[in-house]
């Protein structure tokens, strides 16, 4: 049952993070992960089948959404709907609405986390996407020069797309403005030659799987993701 080091994780928080794959039907001894587990202050387990031993806690049941663009009909755009352009557009708003985009996540559902790792873990996201550039298109649904939503776009393979971050400010809900984006980013992956695009939530945020849906988004796969900490 090894236990592998998640570097990132551990320089960025400051403490020993690991993590422990499980694959569907493994067998898993609470008895041997807890001596393994001596050496780290939090632990990840992604497993495929529900664990319920204690004190091991289901912080996260991953859904991946995928979409086939091989099914692609180009869809209307909103006239409020463009590309981030850093020097013009409100950053500040950026970085509020993706720690808004985190609020379902394990990060941030998490009580153990005590130093502010949810904020800094997504500020970090949000810098990463817009000024190292590692998204490569960041969609924003502007109106009277309010950034009201947005989506990141990244490659996570050759030939899928990635949608990594999605929020929509609170005073705009009931807009459509979640399914517009959505709908751009297909417009945009399939428009680059992707053969699929993806996007990641957790079952808890029912609005956005009934966003995905209603998009005509399929469940790819189901992960359960628990967290143990040595406190």
């Amino acid at each position: 049952m090894p236990i592998e080091k998640v570097n990132w994780d551990s320089e960025f928080f400051g403490y020993n993070v690991g993590k422990l794959m499980l694959s569907k039907g493994s067998s898993f001894s609470l008895q041997e992960f807890l001596k393994e587990s001596e050496s780290f202050k939090l632990v990840y387990i992604f497993s495929q089948d529900k664990l319920d031993d204690a004190p091991l806690r289901l912080m996260d049941e991953k859904v991946v959404f995928k979409y086939n663009l091989n099914q692609w009909k180009k869809r209307a755009s909103n006239k409020n709907l463009t590309s981030f352009n850093f020097s013009i557009d409100g950053y500040e708003q950026l970085k509020q609405l993706s720690l808004k985009s985190g609020l379902y996540s394990r990060f941030s559902r998490d009580e153990n986390f005590r130093n502010d790792e949810f904020q800094r873990m997504y500020l970090q996201w949000i810098e990463n996407l817009v000024i190292k550039k590692e998204a490569f298109e960041i969609i924003v649904y502007i109106e009277s020069n309010d950034i009201l939503g947005f989506a990141s776009l990244n490659t996570k393979e050759d030939n899928t797309a990635n949608i990594g971050l999605v929020a929509v400010s609170n005073k705009a809900r009931g807009k459509g403005i979640g399914s517009q984006l959505i709908e751009e980013a297909i417009n945009i992956a399939a428009a680059k030659g992707f053969n699929s695009i993806e996007v990641v939530t957790q079952m808890e945020n029912q609005a956005a799987v009934g966003l995905y849906k209603k998009c005509d988004f399929e469940i790819k796969s189901i992960t359960n993701i628990y967290h143990y900490w040595n406190l």
